[in-house]
């Protein structure tokens, strides 16, 4: 039986293939992080509503995902909070802070990846050709690996309170066998 601890599993094999990735490749950086998150995400959901098929029938939609999961828990990734303004202005236009005040802007700067991967993830694969959630050229700054990325998901798996005693922890495992790029094993290290 599935249960939101396989959504995580296959959550960690995404974000360990995030940090894998050559730092051009930039739609497969971006995509890769975002079903990472999507897959924590269902997990949260699953976690919290009991019912991995609701978690799925969300698709690529992790806003709505994590929307329900705050609505249903308040204090669901507290740390993290969006801001709807910020979220309706096209801020991949490259004039993004000409639409937001000096707080906004300071936040989004903070949070763009999320934002970015929220908002966009149908598209990210797709980089440079034409997406269904925008038009017009565009501007994305990134780094890769990024530190963002490995705070959001240790503060995710620790909301689940993942691993449990009795779960292995896929990310750990594929640290002690050694099987990664030193880079990305590096990188994956933060999480602990």
């Amino acid at each position: 039986m599935h249960t939101w601890h396989s959504l995580v599993y296959h959550g960690d094999e995404w974000f360990a293939a995030y940090a894998c990735i050559p730092s051009n490749a930039v739609s497969p950086i971006w995509f890769s992080v975002g079903h990472a998150v999507e897959l924590y995400l269902k997990a949260a959901h699953t976690k919290l509503f009991g019912d991995i098929n609701a978690a799925i029938k969300h698709g690529h939609r992790i806003k709505d995902l994590w929307d329900a999961c705050r609505q249903e828990n308040p204090n669901f990734m507290k740390g993290y909070a969006f801001r709807d303004h910020v979220f309706s202005v096209d801020f991949l236009d490259g004039s993004v802070f000409k639409h937001l005040s000096s707080e906004d802007q300071l936040h989004f700067i903070e949070n763009q990846s999320l934002y970015v991967v929220f908002k966009h993830l149908q598209d990210l694969k797709y980089l440079g050709l034409p997406w269904k959630s925008r038009s017009g050229p565009m501007a994305l700054g990134f780094v890769h690996p990024d530190p963002y990325w490995t705070q959001f998901v240790r503060t995710l798996r620790t909301h689940l309170e993942y691993p449990p005693r009795d779960h292995a922890d896929r990310i750990l495992q594929m640290l002690e066998l050694g099987c990664l790029p030193p880079d990305a094993a590096h990188y994956l290290q933060a999480l602990y």
